[in-house]
């Protein structure tokens, strides 16, 4: 469980990482990547939880541009276009499904695992932040509806 929440809080210390080597005039090195542990939120807020842990790599607008999104194997995904993409899904119960199953952008050849993972299984990360398991699943369902909030937005 620690390293699921380990993925998970990894790019939320790239982002301040990032945005520092963006501000930068002369490029360097590459920015290190610092493994952190994620910090407990009150707040069960959908837009509260995705600016505190998705916007690193989604974006604050969460078309993908996040200051993190260099880390992935592939760019994270635009979230404002899921409806678009998959027309014939239920977009509010697809996002429910990868935050709670985690997804990997990357090489297929091996069986999914939690370093495999681009995009973290977020229930254990929610559970390990509250010693009531119900409010990981209020999480996940308010993530959720934040998500299919934007696609609105369009």
């Amino acid at each position: 469980m620690r390293r699921s929440l380990t993925l998970a809080v990894l790019a939320l210390a790239m982002l301040g990482l990032a945005a520092g080597a963006a501000a930068q005039s002369n490029p360097g090195p590459a920015p290190t990547i610092v493994i952190v542990h994620a910090r407990p939120m009150t707040s069960l807020d959908g837009g509260t939880l995705f600016q505190a842990y998705c916007a690193s790599c989604h974006g604050g607008d969460g078309k993908g541009q996040g200051p993190a999104a260099f880390a992935t194997h592939e760019p994270p995904s635009d979230l404002t276009l899921i409806r678009v993409a998959q027309p014939e899904r239920d977009c509010g119960l697809y996002v429910k499904s990868v935050l709670l199953e985690g997804h990997r952008t990357g090489p297929t050849e091996k069986p999914i695992g939690e370093r495999d993972l681009d995009m973290p299984n977020w229930q254990p990360i929610f559970r390990a932040l509250s010693a009531d398991p119900l409010l990981a699943e209020v999480r996940i369902v308010n993530l959720s509806r934040y998500v299919v909030a934007l696609q609105a937005a369009r």
